[in-house]
């Protein structure tokens, strides 16, 4: 439903790229403080993948928090490398809580790299 790209690996990644289906925005060109997101900073720290939703009794509740509050039920994060280097990371987002399947999240991780 919805999908966003983020540069850089730091305290402070920045939204380049969004699409969501409905029209609206996840306020991109702005950042986000990676400790304020423990899921989204173990992401970028051990480059895996990382699904989760709003039913998961281990949820952050600051990732909670923006999945509520964009009307979302579930998330799928993957870094995104470039050269064999942490160039960003790559969100995806449905409106129901139907989690990402371990085949989604594997189709997402042949994608991830640029040469």
């Amino acid at each position: 439903d919805a999908g966003s790209i983020s540069r850089g690996s730091g305290e402070v990644p920045i939204a380049v790229a969004e699409h969501v289906n409905d029209g609206s925005t996840l306020l991109q060109g702005q950042g986000y403080r990676v400790t304020d997101y423990p899921q989204t900073a173990q992401v970028l720290e051990t480059r895996a993948p990382r699904s989760l939703t709003l039913d998961d009794a281990d949820i952050d509740a600051a990732e909670a928090d923006v999945l509520s509050a964009f009307g979302f039920g579930s998330l799928v994060m993957v870094p995104l490398e470039i050269n064999g280097n942490a160039w960003g990371l790559v969100e995806v987002y449905r409106r129901d809580r139907r989690p990402f399947t371990a085949a989604d999240v594997a189709r997402a991780v042949e994608r991830r790299s640029l040469p």
